[in-house]
Protein backbone atom coordinates (compact mmCIF):
# COMPACT_ATOMS: atom_id res chain seq x y z
CA UNK A 1 0.00 0.00 0.00
CA UNK A 2 1.48 3.46 -1.08
CA UNK A 3 0.60 5.54 2.05
CA UNK A 4 -0.75 8.83 1.97
CA UNK A 5 1.27 12.35 2.25
CA UNK A 6 1.51 12.83 6.17
CA UNK A 7 -0.11 15.49 7.97
CA UNK A 8 1.27 16.72 11.34
CA UNK A 9 0.18 19.65 14.02
CA UNK A 10 0.43 20.79 17.60
CA UNK A 11 -1.39 18.54 20.32
CA UNK A 12 -3.28 19.85 23.27
CA UNK A 13 -5.85 18.39 25.30
CA UNK A 14 -8.77 21.16 24.20
CA UNK A 15 -10.65 19.10 21.90
CA UNK A 16 -12.38 21.00 18.96
CA UNK A 17 -16.17 20.53 17.28
CA UNK A 18 -16.43 19.04 13.87
CA UNK A 19 -16.88 21.57 11.50
CA UNK A 20 -20.11 21.44 9.81
CA UNK A 21 -18.53 22.25 6.29
CA UNK A 22 -16.55 19.28 6.48
CA UNK A 23 -19.37 16.81 7.73
CA UNK A 24 -21.31 18.13 4.66
CA UNK A 25 -18.21 17.24 2.62
CA UNK A 26 -17.73 13.90 4.00
CA UNK A 27 -21.74 13.10 3.38
CA UNK A 28 -21.38 15.11 -0.20
CA UNK A 29 -18.65 12.30 -0.45
CA UNK A 30 -20.95 9.77 0.81
CA UNK A 31 -23.81 10.12 -1.63
CA UNK A 32 -21.45 9.79 -4.85
CA UNK A 33 -19.28 7.28 -3.97
CA UNK A 34 -21.69 5.01 -2.09
CA UNK A 35 -24.05 3.58 -4.56
CA UNK A 36 -20.73 2.16 -6.59
CA UNK A 37 -19.29 0.67 -3.07
CA UNK A 38 -22.89 -1.08 -2.57
CA UNK A 39 -22.50 -2.87 -6.09
CA UNK A 40 -19.59 -3.82 -5.57
CA UNK A 41 -20.46 -5.30 -2.22
CA UNK A 42 -23.37 -6.95 -3.00
CA UNK A 43 -21.83 -10.38 -3.40
CA UNK A 44 -20.28 -9.85 0.21
CA UNK A 45 -23.48 -8.85 1.64
CA UNK A 46 -25.48 -12.23 0.54
CA UNK A 47 -22.25 -14.92 1.56
CA UNK A 48 -22.63 -12.99 4.77
CA UNK A 49 -26.40 -13.35 5.00
CA UNK A 50 -25.89 -17.35 5.99
CA UNK A 51 -23.92 -16.39 8.71
CA UNK A 52 -26.09 -13.53 9.83
CA UNK A 53 -29.28 -15.68 9.58
CA UNK A 54 -27.76 -18.90 10.90
CA UNK A 55 -26.38 -18.33 14.32
CA UNK A 56 -24.79 -21.27 15.47
CA UNK A 57 -25.59 -23.54 18.65
CA UNK A 58 -23.18 -22.83 21.38
CA UNK A 59 -22.21 -24.20 24.70
CA UNK A 60 -22.73 -22.97 27.76
CA UNK A 61 -19.16 -23.10 28.29
CA UNK A 62 -16.06 -24.59 26.38
CA UNK A 63 -12.41 -23.57 27.32
CA UNK A 64 -9.20 -25.26 26.46
CA UNK A 65 -5.59 -24.15 26.41
CA UNK A 66 -4.07 -24.59 22.64
CA UNK A 67 -2.72 -27.92 22.55
CA UNK A 68 -3.72 -29.05 25.35
CA UNK A 69 -6.70 -31.09 26.96
CA UNK A 70 -6.52 -30.37 30.49
CA UNK A 71 -9.65 -29.88 32.91
CA UNK A 72 -10.23 -26.41 33.14
CA UNK A 73 -12.12 -24.26 35.80
CA UNK A 74 -13.87 -21.00 34.87
CA UNK A 75 -15.63 -18.21 37.50
CA UNK A 76 -16.56 -14.76 36.50
CA UNK A 77 -14.78 -12.11 38.18
CA UNK A 78 -16.30 -8.93 39.73
CA UNK A 79 -15.70 -6.39 41.46
CA UNK A 80 -16.72 -5.45 45.13
CA UNK A 81 -19.75 -4.27 46.50
CA UNK A 82 -18.30 -0.92 47.35
CA UNK A 83 -18.37 0.20 43.86
CA UNK A 84 -21.06 1.69 42.46
CA UNK A 85 -22.99 0.86 39.35
CA UNK A 86 -21.16 3.72 37.21
CA UNK A 87 -17.80 2.28 38.44
CA UNK A 88 -18.32 -1.26 38.64
CA UNK A 89 -16.16 -3.81 36.51
CA UNK A 90 -18.56 -4.23 33.50
CA UNK A 91 -18.75 -4.00 30.07
CA UNK A 92 -15.30 -4.76 28.76
CA UNK A 93 -13.42 -3.98 25.51
CA UNK A 94 -9.80 -4.25 25.42
CA UNK A 95 -6.72 -6.78 27.51
CA UNK A 96 -3.53 -7.11 27.65
CA UNK A 97 -0.52 -8.91 29.25
CA UNK A 98 1.01 -6.48 31.39
CA UNK A 99 4.10 -7.65 33.74
CA UNK A 100 5.20 -4.46 36.28
CA UNK A 101 8.46 -2.38 35.64
CA UNK A 102 8.58 -1.52 39.47
CA UNK A 103 9.37 -3.83 41.95
CA UNK A 104 9.32 -6.45 42.85
CA UNK A 105 12.01 -7.64 40.07
CA UNK A 106 10.18 -10.83 38.73
CA UNK A 107 6.46 -9.58 39.43
CA UNK A 108 3.75 -12.16 38.13
CA UNK A 109 2.13 -11.15 34.75
CA UNK A 110 -1.35 -9.13 35.07
CA UNK A 111 -4.21 -8.15 33.16
CA UNK A 112 -4.77 -4.41 32.25
CA UNK A 113 -8.43 -4.47 31.24
CA UNK A 114 -10.46 -1.05 30.02
CA UNK A 115 -13.89 -0.66 30.92
CA UNK A 116 -16.70 1.05 30.62
CA UNK A 117 -20.33 0.53 31.83
CA UNK A 118 -22.39 3.53 30.63
CA UNK A 119 -21.74 1.41 27.53
CA UNK A 120 -25.42 1.27 26.90
CA UNK A 121 -25.12 5.11 26.62
CA UNK A 122 -22.41 5.82 24.79
CA UNK A 123 -21.08 3.72 21.93
CA UNK A 124 -19.47 5.32 19.14
CA UNK A 125 -19.28 2.14 17.22
CA UNK A 126 -22.49 0.48 17.18
CA UNK A 127 -24.22 3.10 19.14
CA UNK A 128 -26.20 4.31 21.01
CA UNK A 129 -25.17 7.86 21.05
CA UNK A 130 -27.62 9.26 23.68
CA UNK A 131 -25.60 10.70 26.73
CA UNK A 132 -21.72 10.77 26.77
CA UNK A 133 -21.73 12.39 30.30
CA UNK A 134 -23.72 9.36 31.58
CA UNK A 135 -20.51 7.77 33.55
CA UNK A 136 -16.96 7.29 33.53
CA UNK A 137 -14.99 4.29 31.72
CA UNK A 138 -11.94 2.82 34.05
CA UNK A 139 -9.19 1.13 34.09
CA UNK A 140 -8.46 -2.27 35.67
CA UNK A 141 -5.73 -4.71 37.40
CA UNK A 142 -6.38 -8.92 37.48
CA UNK A 143 -4.22 -10.92 38.61
CA UNK A 144 -6.29 -13.98 37.41
CA UNK A 145 -4.15 -16.40 39.50
CA UNK A 146 -5.34 -15.44 43.09
CA UNK A 147 -8.75 -13.80 41.39
CA UNK A 148 -8.29 -10.29 42.67
CA UNK A 149 -9.04 -7.18 41.14
CA UNK A 150 -8.41 -3.78 41.59
CA UNK A 151 -9.09 -0.20 39.47
CA UNK A 152 -6.80 2.09 38.70
CA UNK A 153 -6.53 4.98 40.22
CA UNK A 154 -6.79 7.71 37.37
CA UNK A 155 -4.74 11.30 38.19
CA UNK A 156 -5.91 13.28 35.39
CA UNK A 157 -7.19 16.90 36.77
CA UNK A 158 -9.56 17.64 33.93
CA UNK A 159 -11.54 14.71 34.33
CA UNK A 160 -11.50 15.21 38.10
CA UNK A 161 -13.27 18.28 37.52
CA UNK A 162 -15.41 16.84 35.16
CA UNK A 163 -14.15 18.84 31.78
CA UNK A 164 -13.27 16.23 29.74
CA UNK A 165 -14.75 12.44 29.42
CA UNK A 166 -13.53 9.18 29.75
CA UNK A 167 -14.30 6.56 27.68
CA UNK A 168 -11.89 3.93 27.01
CA UNK A 169 -11.50 1.82 24.46
CA UNK A 170 -8.22 0.32 22.70
CA UNK A 171 -5.46 0.18 25.01
CA UNK A 172 -1.58 -0.11 24.80
CA UNK A 173 1.75 -0.51 27.46
CA UNK A 174 5.09 0.29 26.21
CA UNK A 175 8.14 0.11 28.31
CA UNK A 176 10.22 3.40 27.34
CA UNK A 177 14.38 3.51 27.56
CA UNK A 178 13.93 4.92 31.04
CA UNK A 179 11.98 1.51 32.34
CA UNK A 180 8.67 3.89 32.69
CA UNK A 181 5.33 2.01 31.68
CA UNK A 182 3.91 4.02 28.97
CA UNK A 183 -0.03 3.70 28.64
CA UNK A 184 -1.71 4.66 25.22
CA UNK A 185 -5.66 4.59 25.53
CA UNK A 186 -8.18 5.26 22.55
CA UNK A 187 -10.69 7.91 24.44
CA UNK A 188 -14.13 8.35 23.11
CA UNK A 189 -14.93 11.67 23.76
CA UNK A 190 -18.41 13.47 23.48
CA UNK A 191 -17.31 15.18 20.59
CA UNK A 192 -14.27 13.91 19.01
CA UNK A 193 -11.92 10.38 20.21
CA UNK A 194 -8.48 11.32 21.39
CA UNK A 195 -5.75 8.93 22.59
CA UNK A 196 -4.83 9.77 26.09
CA UNK A 197 -1.16 9.18 27.07
CA UNK A 198 -0.49 8.14 30.91
CA UNK A 199 2.11 6.43 32.74
CA UNK A 200 1.27 3.78 34.79
CA UNK A 201 3.46 2.66 38.39
CA UNK A 202 2.53 1.36 41.38
CA UNK A 203 0.94 3.19 44.06
CA UNK A 204 3.37 4.09 46.66
CA UNK A 205 0.82 4.73 49.05
CA UNK A 206 -0.45 1.24 49.48
CA UNK A 207 0.78 -1.96 49.86
CA UNK A 208 -1.41 -3.68 47.47
CA UNK A 209 0.02 -5.10 44.60
CA UNK A 210 -2.53 -4.62 42.71
CA UNK A 211 -2.93 -0.38 43.62
CA UNK A 212 -1.87 1.23 40.29
CA UNK A 213 -1.83 4.88 39.27
CA UNK A 214 -2.56 6.13 35.59
CA UNK A 215 -0.84 9.25 35.69
CA UNK A 216 -2.01 11.54 32.66
CA UNK A 217 0.82 13.06 30.80
CA UNK A 218 -0.83 14.34 27.57
CA UNK A 219 -3.71 14.36 24.86
CA UNK A 220 -3.47 13.45 21.46
CA UNK A 221 -6.06 15.14 19.03
CA UNK A 222 -5.56 15.12 15.14
CA UNK A 223 -7.95 15.75 12.19
CA UNK A 224 -7.45 12.03 11.42
CA UNK A 225 -9.02 11.19 14.88
CA UNK A 226 -12.12 12.84 14.07
CA UNK A 227 -13.43 9.47 12.43
CA UNK A 228 -13.46 6.11 14.70
CA UNK A 229 -10.18 5.36 15.84
CA UNK A 230 -10.64 1.75 17.52
CA UNK A 231 -7.17 -0.17 18.21
CA UNK A 232 -3.64 0.60 19.12
CA UNK A 233 -0.29 -1.20 18.94
CA UNK A 234 3.06 0.17 20.14
CA UNK A 235 5.64 0.17 17.28
CA UNK A 236 8.34 1.80 19.96
CA UNK A 237 7.24 4.32 23.02
CA UNK A 238 6.76 7.31 20.60
CA UNK A 239 5.01 5.56 17.77
CA UNK A 240 2.06 3.11 17.01
CA UNK A 241 -0.37 1.84 14.83
CA UNK A 242 -4.22 2.51 14.67
CA UNK A 243 -6.97 1.01 13.44
CA UNK A 244 -10.23 3.19 12.86
CA UNK A 245 -13.21 0.54 12.16
CA UNK A 246 -15.57 2.91 10.01
CA UNK A 247 -14.60 5.63 7.17
CA UNK A 248 -18.69 7.04 8.31
CA UNK A 249 -18.94 8.22 11.98
CA UNK A 250 -21.89 7.51 13.82
CA UNK A 251 -21.27 10.72 16.03
CA UNK A 252 -22.36 12.83 12.97
CA UNK A 253 -26.04 14.35 14.16
CA UNK A 254 -27.88 13.55 10.16
CA UNK A 255 -29.79 10.57 9.14
CA UNK A 256 -27.77 10.38 6.21
CA UNK A 257 -24.41 10.31 7.76
CA UNK A 258 -26.01 7.35 10.55
CA UNK A 259 -27.69 5.67 7.63
CA UNK A 260 -23.84 5.49 5.83
CA UNK A 261 -22.32 4.45 8.71
CA UNK A 262 -24.81 1.34 8.86
CA UNK A 263 -24.51 0.61 5.78
CA UNK A 264 -20.69 0.45 5.58
CA UNK A 265 -21.03 -2.10 8.40
CA UNK A 266 -24.29 -4.21 7.17
CA UNK A 267 -22.58 -4.33 3.38
CA UNK A 268 -18.72 -5.09 4.73
CA UNK A 269 -17.78 -2.28 2.85
CA UNK A 270 -13.62 -1.81 2.93
CA UNK A 271 -13.49 1.79 3.32
CA UNK A 272 -11.52 2.10 6.81
CA UNK A 273 -8.00 1.46 7.58
CA UNK A 274 -4.51 1.27 9.58
CA UNK A 275 -2.79 4.63 10.48
CA UNK A 276 0.93 4.67 11.60
CA UNK A 277 1.16 7.64 14.27
CA UNK A 278 4.74 8.94 15.55
CA UNK A 279 4.59 11.63 18.22
CA UNK A 280 7.27 14.18 19.78
CA UNK A 281 6.24 14.91 23.41
CA UNK A 282 8.64 16.95 25.15
CA UNK A 283 10.12 16.30 28.62
CA UNK A 284 9.36 19.45 29.68
CA UNK A 285 5.40 18.94 29.68
CA UNK A 286 4.83 21.56 26.90
CA UNK A 287 2.65 21.06 23.72
CA UNK A 288 3.40 17.33 21.71
CA UNK A 289 3.49 17.28 18.38
CA UNK A 290 1.82 14.21 16.46
CA UNK A 291 2.58 13.22 12.65
CA UNK A 292 0.01 11.09 11.13
CA UNK A 293 -0.20 8.73 7.73
CA UNK A 294 -1.87 5.97 6.38
CA UNK A 295 -0.54 2.97 5.89
CA UNK A 296 -3.01 0.41 4.84
CA UNK A 297 -6.54 0.90 3.48
CA UNK A 298 -9.67 -0.99 1.87
CA UNK A 299 -10.25 -2.86 4.78
CA UNK A 300 -13.52 -3.36 5.68
CA UNK A 301 -14.05 -2.69 9.78
CA UNK A 302 -10.74 -2.26 10.61
CA UNK A 303 -10.50 -3.68 14.33
CA UNK A 304 -8.13 -5.44 16.97
CA UNK A 305 -4.28 -5.05 15.97
CA UNK A 306 -1.58 -6.96 17.10
CA UNK A 307 2.67 -7.02 16.80
CA UNK A 308 4.51 -10.04 16.29
CA UNK A 309 7.22 -9.93 19.36
CA UNK A 310 9.77 -9.03 16.97
CA UNK A 311 7.44 -6.16 15.50
CA UNK A 312 8.05 -7.61 12.04
CA UNK A 313 4.36 -8.90 11.18
CA UNK A 314 1.12 -6.62 12.01
CA UNK A 315 -1.99 -8.50 12.61
CA UNK A 316 -5.46 -6.79 11.56
CA UNK A 317 -8.91 -7.87 12.64
CA UNK A 318 -11.56 -7.51 9.29
CA UNK A 319 -14.06 -7.77 11.68
CA UNK A 320 -17.00 -7.62 8.77
CA UNK A 321 -15.24 -9.90 6.71
CA UNK A 322 -14.36 -12.21 9.32
CA UNK A 323 -10.32 -12.25 8.64
CA UNK A 324 -6.90 -11.94 10.09
CA UNK A 325 -5.10 -9.90 8.13
CA UNK A 326 -1.20 -10.20 8.35
CA UNK A 327 0.98 -7.86 6.93
CA UNK A 328 4.72 -7.63 6.66
CA UNK A 329 6.20 -4.54 8.25
CA UNK A 330 9.56 -3.99 6.05
CA UNK A 331 12.12 -1.83 8.33
CA UNK A 332 12.97 1.75 7.97
CA UNK A 333 14.93 4.43 9.07
CA UNK A 334 13.53 5.44 12.77
CA UNK A 335 12.02 8.86 10.88
CA UNK A 336 10.42 6.57 8.29
CA UNK A 337 6.95 5.43 7.83
CA UNK A 338 7.00 1.58 7.44
CA UNK A 339 5.91 -0.24 4.23
CA UNK A 340 3.74 -2.95 4.50
CA UNK A 341 2.45 -6.03 2.58
CA UNK A 342 -0.01 -8.37 2.96
CA UNK A 343 1.37 -11.85 3.27
CA UNK A 344 -1.26 -14.16 4.25
CA UNK A 345 -5.69 -13.56 4.90
CA UNK A 346 -7.64 -16.28 7.90
CA UNK A 347 -11.14 -16.34 7.65
CA UNK A 348 -12.91 -16.95 10.97
CA UNK A 349 -16.34 -18.19 12.02
CA UNK A 350 -17.21 -15.46 13.57
CA UNK A 351 -16.87 -11.20 13.56
CA UNK A 352 -13.22 -10.63 15.12
CA UNK A 353 -12.60 -8.24 17.20
CA UNK A 354 -9.67 -7.69 19.23
CA UNK A 355 -6.57 -9.38 19.01
CA UNK A 356 -3.60 -10.45 21.53
CA UNK A 357 -0.22 -12.36 21.41
CA UNK A 358 0.16 -15.78 23.45
CA UNK A 359 3.51 -15.83 25.21
CA UNK A 360 5.86 -17.74 23.38
CA UNK A 361 6.35 -19.53 26.50
CA UNK A 362 3.15 -21.05 26.52
CA UNK A 363 2.74 -21.84 22.89
CA UNK A 364 3.22 -25.28 21.38
CA UNK A 365 1.09 -24.57 18.26
CA UNK A 366 3.98 -23.30 15.93
CA UNK A 367 8.02 -23.65 17.16
CA UNK A 368 8.76 -21.00 15.20
CA UNK A 369 7.20 -17.72 14.92
CA UNK A 370 3.63 -16.74 17.28
CA UNK A 371 0.74 -17.36 17.76
CA UNK A 372 -2.31 -14.91 17.55
CA UNK A 373 -5.68 -15.17 19.87
CA UNK A 374 -8.49 -13.70 18.12
CA UNK A 375 -11.93 -13.16 20.21
CA UNK A 376 -15.33 -11.88 18.35
CA UNK A 377 -19.17 -12.24 17.94
CA UNK A 378 -20.69 -15.09 16.28
CA UNK A 379 -23.76 -13.58 15.82
CA UNK A 380 -24.70 -9.78 14.83
CA UNK A 381 -27.68 -10.11 15.55
CA UNK A 382 -27.05 -11.18 19.16
CA UNK A 383 -24.78 -8.81 19.63
CA UNK A 384 -27.31 -6.16 18.69
CA UNK A 385 -29.96 -7.06 20.82
CA UNK A 386 -27.00 -6.74 23.91
CA UNK A 387 -26.06 -3.57 22.52
CA UNK A 388 -30.02 -1.80 21.79
CA UNK A 389 -31.69 -3.70 25.02
CA UNK A 390 -33.81 -5.35 21.95
CA UNK A 391 -36.01 -8.57 22.33
CA UNK A 392 -37.10 -9.66 19.08
CA UNK A 393 -38.25 -13.86 17.04
CA UNK A 394 -37.93 -13.64 14.02
CA UNK A 395 -39.66 -16.69 11.71
CA UNK A 396 -40.35 -17.16 8.12
CA UNK A 397 -44.38 -16.29 6.81
CA UNK A 398 -46.47 -19.49 7.72
CA UNK A 399 -47.46 -19.42 3.27
CA UNK A 400 -43.67 -19.62 2.70
CA UNK A 401 -42.56 -22.13 5.11
CA UNK A 402 -45.26 -24.15 3.64
CA UNK A 403 -43.46 -23.76 0.40
CA UNK A 404 -40.62 -24.49 1.64
CA UNK A 405 -41.47 -27.85 3.26
CA UNK A 406 -43.28 -29.15 0.11
CA UNK A 407 -39.80 -28.58 -1.80
CA UNK A 408 -38.16 -30.42 0.55
CA UNK A 409 -36.12 -27.87 2.58
CA UNK A 410 -37.33 -28.49 6.24
CA UNK A 411 -34.18 -26.92 7.22
CA UNK A 412 -35.49 -23.96 6.47
CA UNK A 413 -39.10 -24.37 6.71
CA UNK A 414 -38.42 -24.61 10.57
CA UNK A 415 -35.87 -21.49 10.72
CA UNK A 416 -36.63 -18.94 13.28
CA UNK A 417 -33.64 -17.19 15.56
CA UNK A 418 -34.65 -15.27 18.38
CA UNK A 419 -33.21 -12.92 21.58
CA UNK A 420 -33.75 -11.39 24.76
CA UNK A 421 -30.92 -8.91 25.53
CA UNK A 422 -32.27 -9.17 29.50
CA UNK A 423 -31.51 -13.22 28.75
CA UNK A 424 -28.55 -12.92 27.14
CA UNK A 425 -25.20 -10.50 26.31
CA UNK A 426 -24.39 -12.36 22.53
CA UNK A 427 -22.65 -14.85 22.17
CA UNK A 428 -18.22 -15.69 22.45
CA UNK A 429 -15.87 -17.14 20.35
CA UNK A 430 -11.96 -17.24 20.57
CA UNK A 431 -9.24 -18.81 18.49
CA UNK A 432 -5.44 -19.31 18.84
CA UNK A 433 -4.03 -18.47 15.30
CA UNK A 434 -0.16 -19.80 14.54
CA UNK A 435 2.00 -18.15 12.25
CA UNK A 436 3.31 -19.05 10.25
CA UNK A 437 0.32 -20.96 8.45
CA UNK A 438 1.01 -24.70 9.32
CA UNK A 439 2.90 -26.33 6.12
CA UNK A 440 1.04 -29.22 5.74
CA UNK A 441 -0.54 -29.40 2.05
CA UNK A 442 -3.13 -31.66 3.32
CA UNK A 443 -4.34 -28.67 6.31
CA UNK A 444 -7.16 -27.06 5.51
CA UNK A 445 -7.67 -23.28 6.27
CA UNK A 446 -10.06 -24.27 8.81
CA UNK A 447 -7.83 -26.14 10.61
CA UNK A 448 -5.46 -22.92 10.76
CA UNK A 449 -7.40 -22.45 13.80
CA UNK A 450 -8.26 -24.09 17.18
CA UNK A 451 -10.82 -22.86 19.35
CA UNK A 452 -9.69 -21.83 22.47
CA UNK A 453 -13.20 -20.61 24.15
CA UNK A 454 -16.97 -20.45 23.34
CA UNK A 455 -20.41 -19.67 24.73
CA UNK A 456 -23.87 -18.88 24.21
CA UNK A 457 -23.62 -15.87 26.59
CA UNK A 458 -26.67 -16.52 28.69
CA UNK A 459 -25.24 -15.77 32.32
CA UNK A 460 -28.18 -17.75 34.32
CA UNK A 461 -27.22 -20.82 32.74
CA UNK A 462 -23.54 -20.21 33.29
CA UNK A 463 -22.34 -18.85 29.68
CA UNK A 464 -20.27 -15.38 29.26
CA UNK A 465 -21.34 -13.20 26.11
CA UNK A 466 -19.69 -10.34 24.16
CA UNK A 467 -16.43 -11.65 23.95
CA UNK A 468 -13.39 -8.93 22.96
CA UNK A 469 -10.45 -9.97 24.31
CA UNK A 470 -8.54 -13.20 25.21
CA UNK A 471 -5.85 -13.02 26.93
CA UNK A 472 -3.41 -16.45 28.33
CA UNK A 473 -0.90 -15.55 30.89
CA UNK A 474 0.84 -17.27 33.63
CA UNK A 475 3.06 -20.67 34.18
CA UNK A 476 5.37 -22.12 35.92
CA UNK A 477 3.83 -23.00 39.96
CA UNK A 478 0.36 -21.49 39.46
CA UNK A 479 -0.77 -22.48 36.20
CA UNK A 480 -1.62 -21.23 33.29
CA UNK A 481 -4.77 -18.36 32.75
CA UNK A 482 -6.97 -16.78 30.43
CA UNK A 483 -9.01 -13.92 30.71
CA UNK A 484 -11.81 -13.18 28.49
CA UNK A 485 -13.65 -9.79 28.55
CA UNK A 486 -17.25 -9.31 27.32
CA UNK A 487 -18.50 -6.05 25.70
CA UNK A 488 -21.75 -5.97 27.69
CA UNK A 489 -20.78 -8.53 30.23
CA UNK A 490 -20.98 -8.29 34.20
CA UNK A 491 -17.24 -8.85 35.15
CA UNK A 492 -14.67 -11.09 33.39
CA UNK A 493 -14.40 -14.28 32.97
CA UNK A 494 -11.23 -16.51 34.41
CA UNK A 495 -10.19 -19.46 32.97
CA UNK A 496 -7.51 -21.59 35.12
CA UNK A 497 -6.27 -25.29 35.82
CA UNK A 498 -8.95 -27.18 37.66
CA UNK A 499 -5.97 -27.61 40.54
CA UNK A 500 -4.40 -24.29 39.97
CA UNK A 501 -2.12 -25.96 36.69
CA UNK A 502 -2.96 -27.19 33.88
Amino acid sequence: MRPQTSSSSAVSSSVPRLSGRRSSQSLLRCAVFLPFLLFLSTTTFIRNLPFHLSPPSLPAQYARFPSSSAALQYTTLRSSPSHSALTRLAFCEDALLFRPSSHPPSPPALALISCDPSRREWNTVMGPLSNPYAGEGGLWVLEPGRGEVRRVEVQWEELQEGRVEFHPLGIEVERTEEGEDKLFVVNHRANQSTIEIFTLSRSSAESNPLAFTATHLTTLSHASFTGAPNSLAAYSDNSFFLSHDHRFNRRFSSLVARLANAVETIFALPLSGVDFVRLDVPRDGGEAKVEVERVLSGIAFANGLALSPTKDTLVVASTTRRQLLFYRIHSSPPSATPKLDLIRTVSLPFLVDNLSLLPSSSSSLAKEGFTILAAGHPSYLALLSAAHRLSFNLRLPSSLASLLDLLGLVKWAEWKVGWDWREQDGGSWGVAVPHPAPSSPQKREREEWETVFKSHGRPKEGGFGGSTTAVIGGGGGGGRWMVVTGLYAEGVRVVRGAEGRE
